[in-house]
């Protein structure tokens, strides 16, 4: 009987089940690895990162206001915030017209 055509034994088995598990498992830290040095990763995260701290800080800074302005005050806060967003608007250069 030839050897290429007999069945593995138990102990091959094992090898080959392990030897897939290391090899996987190279793989994935070189996948990290590549993901750890991604620019693109890299400006993303710091792009949701400042987009998630400025949100923070607009709604600290909306409650400190409407605690400063009291229950009087929800007229002016509104208007703050109208204004703020029509100058986002003028600044990002949307164009309504379309």
């Amino acid at each position: 009987m030839n050897s290429l055509s007999k069945p593995y034994t138990k102990g091959e088995n094992v090898i080959k089940s392990e030897f897939a598990k290391v090899t996987k498992k190279v793989q994935t830290i070189n996948f990290v690895q590549h993901l750890k040095t991604s620019v693109f990763l890299q400006q993303v995260s710091l792009t949701f990162g400042t987009r998630i701290f400025i949100f923070i800080i607009g709604f600290a800074s909306s409650i400190i206001t409407a605690r400063y302005l009291g229950p009087e005050g929800k007229g002016t806060l509104a208007v703050f915030n109208v204004v703020d967003n029509f100058s986002y608007w003028k600044r990002s250069k949307v164009d309504f017209k379309k």
